[in-house]
């Protein structure tokens, strides 16, 4: 019943590509290609939707993008603060309250199209105590003087109400949730730069010829406590929230698609996968991307699967 469910949610992925909290009412909106791209800190976005994560009352700068012809914006939010600073830059300041999910929209008025990012507000890592937060146990995170191994910033809080809110055109918050037991909230570290590179790896697989109309995480955010309790590593990017495992499930069985077609599902197939994400990094505007790569064949407790992520250097493994 669960795998029928889970099919059913990433069908309807399909069409309602965006789910945010606007006045309190839920809006559903079909993901158009917009006409500029938006700036958002240090990370731009080509997408509909995407999302930032913040501090309370932490402040970015956002600016529109266009290479083709000037455009008239205006931009908004829903309760945050927005402040002009050019024709196409403003000053956006998250609001105070930790766990709440402001709206950011920003308009091209030419064309009448926009693109909307959902703003979470998350807790500081200073709110955490004794390993928990809002009694959601993550455990200690290790000390390194390795910047790209420093301590998350804060955490987004997942309820039962904001966990399928979209992050991005393919993924909802839940997705990424640590498979630790226990109930709402949960708490997650976040990576713009991951969703940007998820978002760009499944472009890559269709126009590589391969359908797939959303990756399927097996593994996203892991609390260092869990990340102890499975025996891994503990500097994982999985416990820095920039890490995934991935596969490809398009009719829904739980197993890596036949990728290859040879009639299994296997390591052959997540090899394709692998390949297809290795060969980016010979392009020149993937090198903000470039990150881990790791490929795994399939056994009873798991499919076959690649882990992707962007800590930033080049690191691979499984594929020899």
């Amino acid at each position: 019943m669960n795998m029928i469910v889970n099919r059913t949610l990433k069908n309807i992925r399909l069409w309602l590509t965006n789910v945010f909290i606007l006045t309190g009412f839920l809006v559903y909106a079909q993901e158009p290609v917009p006409s500029f791209s938006l700036k958002l800190g240090d990370e731009v976005s080509p997408h509909a939707y995407f999302s930032v994560f913040l501090l309370p009352g932490q402040e970015i700068e956002v600016e529109a993008l266009m290479d083709i012809e000037p455009a008239a914006y205006e931009a908004y939010v829903s309760i945050g603060g927005i402040k002009t600073v050019s024709a196409d830059e403003w000053k956006y300041r998250a609001p105070e309250k930790k766990g709440a999910i402001d709206v950011l929209v920003v308009k091209n008025k030419n064309v009448m199209d926009s693109i909307i990012v959902n703003c979470f507000v998350m807790y500081p890592y200073s709110d955490m105590k004794g390993g928990k937060l809002n009694d959601y146990y993550i455990g200690q995170y290790p000390n390194s003087d390795n910047p790209i191994y420093a301590k998350p910033k804060g955490f987004v809080e997942i309820t039962d109400k904001n966990k399928n809110t979209m992050v991005s055109p393919h993924f909802v918050l839940q997705d990424f949730k640590c498979k630790q037991v226990g109930g709402y909230p949960k708490y997650v570290v976040m990576s713009q730069r991951q969703l940007l590179k998820l978002e760009m790896v499944i472009e890559q697989i269709n126009l590589a010829g391969y359908e797939c109309t959303g990756l399927e995480i097996m593994s996203g955010y892991r609390t260092p406590q869990y990340n102890k309790a499975i025996g891994n590593v503990q500097f994982s990017r999985h416990v820095f929230g920039d890490s995934c495992d991935v596969y490809i499930d398009e009719d829904g069985d739980g197993q890596m698609d036949d990728l290859n077609g040879d009639g299994k599902s296997n390591k052959s197939d997540a090899r394709v996968l692998f390949n297809l994400v290795n060969g980016l990094q010979k392009e020149s505007w993937y090198k903000p991307f470039i990150g881990g790569l790791g490929l795994y064949g399939r056994n009873s407790r798991h499919p076959a699967f690649v882990h992707i992520d962007s800590r930033g250097y080049v690191a691979r493994w499984g594929h020899k």
